[in-house]
């Protein structure tokens, strides 16, 4: 850009001003980050580094009476039922007495009704308000109070030992729901301080409020895990023979409270049917053949962060990560033969080069034990044994010409760690879909049915947005939100996600709308024209004229008198379309 403008990093012309919250007057090593950043030499054209300083803020003593709960709640109850409408008669009624009981119990003098009491009591020096609120907040370090940010209100689950802003400021009580009214009912009184209806109120410049920026914490869930043991499930009301996953669980554990493995619980978005994920560790069976152990997290310590479960699932290897189907009451499926597609195996996908044809992929019969998670390549053990081991399919891939799955150890004893296939299969073992790939040529993008229950970022992103949005003032001018994140792959994505998703969203909503609108406005009619409201009927003329008449005339013919053949067939059609079409709306 310099170049552009015919300038260079010394020119008298260029002044460059910056902000940062990192940088400190008198600090060399700041001053050296700026001499790299511009490429300016500091002693020929010196920086000058402007530092910001808090506000001083008298410290809050520890015998000042904390605030009391219900006038603040009892502001943020008329709040919601004004619907936010301040200039409703209930909500300054509200204002004002909660104004007249902090009055009270602190022994504050205010003129004034309903709004602008309540502020002026609040911003009264004896309740010293604006120490209340910066109090939480203070934190002491080498005799230097600085004001860093805390939670707003202790959660159910929450351990920290920190300060939490509404215990600080509020009397104790019982109820979280009440603690979390007063809250908003502060805030809300807080902000009214900005209403240009109450520019009046005069503040000192010493005794300005602050204000809140408020930061929310939204995890996405990376996945699902359930106990592998179809009762394990802690409640008898959710017990039924259909079911094939025990209690769930939003993060990963080894066993469930009842002592069986948990896996990672995945599903097909074809016929919904569930099966189980786990990491691979080669093991020996009583046979003394090699065989697999599926556990929830990774066995390779050294494969972290890259191998763990917070890993993608869809981006597993097969010799990391293992498949099973619990199949329960449900029948296996294959896939159908089709034009170059074997009806006995398919080809997974291949990676890092791998040719898919060199392989066979198929679900064969196992048994996984419910303890220890440990695979069998037969039915039989589930079949003696019911009660440690749960009968469905293992999903394997071998070589050509041969019956050994790829992740067990060769000949030799060695354990191949090449990845060369996709983890979850292409072919579900209930539906039978297949999402195979022609050739290794071929760019289809979807290439299973089979997802792991993780809510996808550009999702959650886009209903984030979306509430949002609805939250925003009214005016278009005002109504600004910015989405962003630190790759810029994920922000192309996002960008491209939000649209798409909210598009096909919207479209999804008019159409219901206007369906139901269609059937809604049939129902109001055939209700005007029964109740004779003869205005209503004349609105409905001008504006649903089309709808009007098709009821005019199925009413029309309902009425048809005889007993003609002819008349009897009109009069029952019409009939059957009133009853079917609007009064069972």
């Amino acid at each position: 850009m310099l170049d552009r403008l015919g300038l260079h990093p010394h020119h008298d012309q260029l002044r460059i001003l910056a902000s940062s919250a990192s940088l400190e007057a008198g600090d060399q090593d700041s001053v050296k980050f700026l001499e790299d950043f511009f490429g300016v030499d500091n002693s020929v054209k010196p920086f000058k580094i402007i530092e910001g300083h808090n506000t001083e803020v008298e410290t809050l003593s520890s015998s000042e009476r904390k605030l009391p709960v219900n006038p603040f709640k009892e502001i943020s109850e008329a709040y919601d039922i004004a619907k936010g409408e301040i200039t409703k008669a209930n909500f300054i009624s509200a204002c004002e007495n909660s104004a007249n009981t902090i009055a009270t119990a602190f022994g504050i003098s205010e003129t004034g009704n309903g709004i602008e009491k309540l502020l002026r009591v609040i911003s009264n020096p004896t309740l010293k308000f604006k120490e209340r609120l910066y109090s939480p907040c203070a934190v002491t370090e080498n005799g230097k109070t600085n004001y860093k940010a805390v939670c707003s209100i202790h959660a159910n689950g929450d351990d920290g030992n920190g300060n939490y802003f509404s215990e600080t400021i509020f009397e104790t009580t019982e109820s979280q729901d009440d603690l979390q009214n007063a809250l908003r009912g502060l805030l809300i009184a807080r902000a009214m301080f900005d209403e240009t209806q109450f520019a009046n109120i005069d503040i000192p410049e010493n005794r300005k409020l602050p204000r809140f920026r408020f930061h929310y914490f939204f995890r996405n869930i990376e996945g699902m895990w359930a106990s592998v043991k179809a009762d394990d499930i802690g409640n008898a009301e959710y017990n039924d023979i259909e079911r094939t996953a025990g209690k769930l669980y939003s993060t990963t554990r080894i066993n469930s409270e009842a002592g069986n493995r948990v896996l990672e619980l995945l599903y097909c978005d074809n016929c919904g049917t569930t099966l189980f994920g786990g990491s691979r560790l080669v093991t020996t069976n009583e046979s003394g053949n090699s065989s697999f152990e599926l556990l929830p997290i990774s066995p390779n310590i050294e494969g972290i962060p890259e191998k763990t479960p917070a890993k993608l699932v869809e981006k597993r290897s097969f010799q990391e990560y293992a498949v099973f189907w619990a199949c329960g009451n449900q029948q296996f499926t294959p896939h159908d033969a089709e034009p170059g597609i074997s009806g006995n195996f398919w080809r997974q996908t291949a990676v890092n080069g791998f040719s898919q044809t060199d392989y066979e992929s198929n679900w064969i019969e196992a048994s996984l034990n419910c303890i220890s998670g440990d695979i069998d390549f037969s039915h039989d053990k589930a079949t003696r044994d019911s009660a440690r081991w749960i009968r469905g399919y293992y999903f394997t891939i071998v070589p050509n010409s041969s019956s050994t799955d790829i992740a067990l150890p060769n000949a030799s004893g060695e354990i191949s760690t090449v990845e060369t296939h996709r983890a979850l299969p292409n072919v579900c073992p209930c539906c039978g879909i297949n999402n195979q790939r022609r050739n290794n040529a071929s760019r289809k993008s979807k290439t299973t049915s089979i997802r792991g229950f993780r809510t996808g970022f550009a999702k959650t992103t886009q209903m984030f947005a979306k509430e949002l949005m609805y939250q925003l003032p009214d005016n278009e001018a005002q109504r600004k939100l910015v989405v962003f994140s630190d790759s810029r792959e994920d922000a192309a994505q996002v960008a491209n996600g939000i649209e798409r998703n909210h598009f096909t969203d919207l479209l999804r909503e008019i159409l219901v709308d206007e369906l139901h609108k269609k059937v809604l406005t049939k129902h109001n009619i055939l209700n005007a024209i029964e109740t004779n409201d003869t205005a209503k009927v004349d609105r409905y003329r001008i504006e649903n004229n089309t709808e009007l008449l098709d009821i005019e005339g199925l009413i029309t013919f309902s009425n048809l008198s005889g007993a003609n053949p002819l008349i009897v067939e009109q009069r029952n059609n019409a009939n059957n379309q009133l009853e079917k079409s609007v009064r069972k709306f």
